[in-house]
């Protein structure tokens, strides 16, 4: 996958493992933002950059080959289906959790298809948007083009990484309310 991309930006909240020496190791650049937000986390990064076309995958996504060579494709025809000219491409991406695929993580059923290559230039995380399940807004030539190949999902592999996960999601999504003037019931 690293061939076909001309940069790699990692945006780093802090991580304690070897994502700086791995980051070096294939010529990234890292960038270390503290998290606040998946939302604001993404605007950053697409600050961060230096080309129209932007792949957006999270830590716990991994593209199988047939992605990178659709993505190789894609790019060799200047991001272009047939006569079209999408402003933005979806991805097939397969859930796993504790170590199993699934087919539904509430709310998302997998696999699902999130849009995650796009033109920046065009597309953008601005526009308002949640702060979890944030979602690219902007796109206005064509409806989006779904890419070849499987990103895999790999979002928990222990309970204790599922519950921290979930605290973080509703927390979020709870400031996210807030921020909106909506309120919660029972």
């Amino acid at each position: 996958m690293r061939d076909t991309l001309d940069d790699v930006v990692i945006v780093d909240s802090g991580s304690a493992d070897r994502t700086a020496e791995i980051a070096a190791q294939f010529g990234a650049r890292l960038i270390v933002r503290p998290f606040d937000n998946f939302r604001d986390q993404r605007r950053f990064a697409l600050d961060a950059c230096r080309y129209d076309w932007v792949l957006s995958l999270d830590s716990d996504e991994a593209p199988d080959d047939a992605f990178a060579r659709a993505i190789a494709e894609l790019k060799a025809r200047d991001f272009r289906v047939g006569e079209a000219a999408p402003d933005i491409f979806k991805i097939t991406r397969r859930w796993f959790v504790l170590g199993q695929e699934i087919h539904a993580f509430y709310p998302i059923v997998s696999p699902d298809h999130p849009a995650r290559l796009f033109r920046r230039d065009r597309v953008t995380f601005r526009d308002g948007g949640r702060m979890v399940h944030e979602t690219p807004t902007g796109a206005t030539s064509t409806p989006s083009a779904l890419i070849g190949g499987t990103v895999f999902h790999y979002s928990v592999d222990t309970i204790e990484e599922l519950y921290a996960k979930l605290h973080l999601y509703t927390t979020l999504a709870a400031r996210d309310m807030r921020e909106r003037g909506k309120t919660g019931r029972w």
